[in-house]
């Protein structure tokens, strides 16, 4: 009795694993880990490690648990004669020191929401490098309870600057760069082992799928195409404010494995980012000297969503391709707009400029 008044109490970030057959073990928080060689997923029971994918599992579940009754005493017995068998491990600082050698670096602002599933991922990583300009929410102490992951604090100066820092800090041969919203798939891990066990390549290029509230688009969009692993003495930043990339040195493994981008954002939400990236973009655009005619702002947002919306297919996603874009075409205005009056207005692009390093989009 006391034990399950401790597992109800226990405040953890789980997410909910419905089973419609079983509808008593969606009260039951349980996690998603990784575990196996190529980091397939399981439900496993975050307070106790039980994996749920036992039968004998599920008849425990189901006849002893209710988030609003006692354990039973035969639970108890029954739950014990589980663990015996099945148990995972729980977290070891000294097995998780042993694991993949690859340094994994994210940079990181306010990402409670989705920090804890990204460490999860990688928590069979030698490292993980967080870099953080000045979150106030959950996100340092969520990392705190990772062992291999190493917090550092840094002022916001940009994308690139702020990637090349993090890059800096590992101390591994081989490197991988996430976004806290992004998410391993096997395939992708097991490309990663096989570049680690070879000396002809020195990068990764892979695709990686968007996803918005879980679900791929039906546009005719295709996937980004980026470098995310790489050999670290072989990978540099070029200077850009926003949409950085990697530059590599030596062979490059060209592959169809993915990585997943987890867009989970209000439509206020997506407008703010395209505020702001807008004007990191129209800064970018001032240093190399491009120029913005004024006739570009009468028809470049009519283009863009036209482009967007019939071009690449976004009304196959019906109200949310809409939405998509819309912003799309605000952004581009934006970023057109906002460069034309940096142009005419030199006092507003130098007070810009300085603020474009120092605040966090």
């Amino acid at each position: 009795m006391a034990s399950s008044q401790r597992l109800r109490a226990a405040n953890v970030r789980a997410t909910r694993f419905s089973f419609p057959a079983y509808p008593k073990l969606s009260h039951w928080p349980v996690n998603n880990v990784v575990v196996g060689s190529l980091g397939i997923k399981q439900p496993v029971c975050r307070h106790l490690q039980v994996p749920l994918c036992f039968p004998s599992c599920y008849y425990f579940f189901l006849s002893t648990i209710n988030a609003d009754t006692e354990m039973s005493y035969g639970g108890v017995m029954l739950l014990s004669e589980i663990l015996s068998e099945y148990t995972v491990p729980a977290r070891d600082p000294a097995a998780q020191m042993s694991g993949l050698p690859v340094s994994v670096y994210v940079i990181t602002l306010n990402e409670e929401k989705n920090i804890d599933r990204l460490l999860d991922q990688l928590s069979g990583f030698k490292e993980v490098i967080i870099v953080d300009s000045g979150s106030k929410d959950a996100t340092r102490n969520i990392a705190g309870s990772y062992p291999n992951v190493k917090f550092y604090f840094r002022s916001w100066t940009g994308f690139s600057d702020q990637k090349a820092y993090a890059l800096s800090l590992c101390t591994q041969n081989w490197v991988l760069n996430l976004d806290a919203d992004e998410e391993l798939t096997p395939p992708y891990l097991a490309e990663m082992r096989s570049l680690l066990e070879q000396t002809e390549y020195s990068a990764l290029e892979s695709n990686r799928r968007l996803l918005r509230w879980g679900r791929p688009s039906n546009s005719f969009v295709k996937d980004d195409r980026l470098i995310r692993f790489f050999r670290k003495e072989h990978g540099r930043y070029e200077f850009a404010r926003v949409h950085e990339r990697i530059t590599v040195s030596g062979r490059v493994k060209q592959s169809d494995v993915q990585l997943l981008h987890h867009e989970n954002l209000s439509f206020s939400e997506r407008i703010a980012k395209s505020n702001q990236y807008s004007r990191l973009k129209a800064l970018d655009k001032l240093d190399k000297n491009r120029k913005c005619n004024p006739a570009i702002l009468v028809v470049i947002f009519q283009w863009s969503f036209l482009q967007c919306y019939l071009g690449k297919g976004y009304f196959l996603d019906g109200v949310e391709g809409l939405l998509v874009s819309m912003n799309h075409a605000f952004y581009n205005f934006m970023k057109y707009a906002k460069l034309w009056e940096y142009q005419q207005n030199s006092e507003l692009l130098s007070k810009s400029v300085l603020t474009a390093g120092g605040e966090p989009p």
